[in-house]
């Protein structure tokens, strides 16, 4: 195997859901303390959906050629409900929050207000709607004594202004693009990111679905997931790569996920933060 190259792999995970920070979290984190590893998470201080845009797009069927889990299934039926119904912000689950922040991984911003809102709307907002979002965010991080380095957009959606905003905020990257099978977003949005050090994610479903949610939701066994993730990896000509999920997902693959992580570090791949990548 090729794998004695130096080889690193970066894990993103986007906190957009209750259930990504009410469960997702805490077990990621307690799995990057007891194997000694390093992820970056994005967070959404925010609310998940936008009901109104919810509604439309389930009208207009906007994701039905996108392979990804059931939102239901995703969300388990009690979060399902409380998502629907109440719509929580996710700055409430400040145990979770403040879990996170006293570990080691790295911490950036997803979004502002409303993760919903800036998916669907978020490329027409003017500079002081931008700046109103992120705010939001800086704010609430600001509670936990963290400083974001990087930024990622609610569904990859790159704003014209977003990055003279982020470097007006002190933030160092953005990882706004993906490429998937050699087809990468980055070049339609390289005027927009030329200001900016972007970090482009590899290892992702199509149409920017997570990763192992692309592979669940087409009926792929965990093990088999992470056997043939393992091999892409230690036999690829590439030494970078970049991972891209979400926290809920652990609860689907959680012991095949640890045992990727121990068969990675046996072949001597270093596990890294976004940060470490600009």
């Amino acid at each position: 195997m090729n794998s004695k190259v130096d080889k690193k792999i970066a894990m993103r995970f986007d906190i957009d859901t209750i259930s990504c920070i009410k469960k997702g979290v805490p077990d990621l984190v307690d799995i990057s303390n007891k194997y000694d590893v390093d992820f970056t998470f994005f967070i959404n201080f925010g609310r998940a959906i936008d009901r109104t845009t919810v509604i439309k797009r389930t009208n207009e069927g906007s994701d039905n050629n996108s392979i990804k889990l059931e939102t239901l299934k995703k969300l388990g039926l009690k979060d399902f409900l409380i998502t629907l119904i109440i719509n929580p912000k996710l700055k409430n689950y400040k145990k979770q929050i403040l879990k996170l922040a006293n570990s080691n991984n790295e911490i950036g911003l997803h979004g502002g207000i409303n993760h919903g809102t800036w998916q669907v709307k978020g490329e027409n907002f003017n500079i002081a709607r931008l700046s109103e979002e992120i705010d939001f965010g800086l704010s609430e991080a600001n509670k936990y004594n963290f400083t974001f380095h990087g930024f990622a957009s609610p569904g990859m959606v790159t704003n014209k202004n977003l990055s003279n905003i982020l470097i007006s905020k002190n933030f160092n990257y953005i990882s706004d693009t993906y490429t998937y099978k050699n087809k990468s977003t980055y070049e339609s949005k390289k005027e927009i990111l030329k200001k900016i050090k972007n970090i482009d994610v590899n290892l992702i479903g199509q149409r920017g679905v997570g990763y192992f949610e692309y592979q669940l939701a087409k009926n792929i066994s965990p093990k088999k997931i992470v056997d043939d993730l393992y091999i892409e990896i230690v036999n690829s000509n590439q030494n970078t790569f970049v991972l891209y999920d979400h926290p809920l997902i652990i609860k689907f693959i959680k012991e095949e996920f640890i045992d990727l992580i121990l068969k990675l570090k046996n072949e001597d791949i270093k596990f890294v933060k976004l940060n470490e990548l600009v």
